[in-house]
């Protein structure tokens, strides 16, 4: 379990985690996770989001490997792109809420087998579609931008 002393955060953005791992809590006053703000962090095995999360930055989570599950709270409205790049241990994705934008390359290298739980009708269910069958997009398929 992580504390406060763990983390970097400036005025609500969580610019760096400095602790070692495991089962990671996101302090409740973070709305941004920042640019690779758990980047290369093999040790963490899962992550509980802020309910108040709004954004999760490029390469926030990239090479994060020993993460199996996420869950992204109802406020989160982005995910940028290689947000989750690399976690090849990732499996499941459950998205709560129903505007969230998945930017194309947000789960980018993760495993062919990653199941996302989304909102029937939701941004993130077409993304979920577009995702099982990734080799046949184009750069131009996919832009939420």
């Amino acid at each position: 379990m992580s504390n406060v002393k763990d983390f970097v955060i400036e005025n609500g953005v969580l610019k760096q985690y400095v602790g070692n791992g495991g089962d990671v809590v996101i302090p409740d006053d973070v709305y941004e996770i920042g640019r690779s703000a758990f980047s290369g962090c093999r040790e963490i095995r899962s992550v509980t989001f802020p309910n108040r999360l709004i954004t999760i930055r490029m390469s926030a989570f990239q090479g994060c490997k020993g993460l199996t599950s996420i869950t992204l709270p109802e406020n989160v409205n982005y995910v940028e792109d290689w947000a989750f790049e690399g976690c090849t241990g990732l499996t499941e994705v459950i998205v709560l809420g129903d505007f969230v934008t998945i930017s194309k390359w947000a789960f980018y290298e993760c495993s062919p087998d990653l199941w996302f739980d989304a909102p029937e009708n939701s941004k993130a269910s077409r993304f979920a579609d577009r995702y099982k069958d990734d080799r046949l997009w184009s750069d131009d398929d996919y832009n939420p931008h």
